[in-house]
């Protein structure tokens, strides 16, 4: 288990928070945020894929520090 000391959740985020991951920087933080806003939100970590600049290099070095809330979650914490 590594050392975290932040751990994002990809559907809320701001670009401006995901360029604190390793080897992201603002332009591609704002091309996640981009995706997200465009194609819906990421249903696992693992559709980071779809963002340009992200391949599966990239991905293991980000996928500790990276989350998905279920929609379900997100909604109960609201009420």
């Amino acid at each position: 288990m590594t050392s975290r000391s932040i751990v994002l959740d990809l559907n809320i985020a701001k670009s401006h928070e995901l360029a604190l991951l390793p080897s992201i920087g603002p332009i591609l933080a704002e091309r996640i945020v981009e995706d997200r806003e465009h194609h819906g939100r990421f249903d696992s970590v693992d559709d980071l894929k779809r963002v340009p600049g992200i391949g599966p290099k990239k991905l293991v070095a980000i996928a500790d520090y990276c989350r998905v809330t279920p929609i379900d979650r997100i909604a109960l914490s609201r009420h």
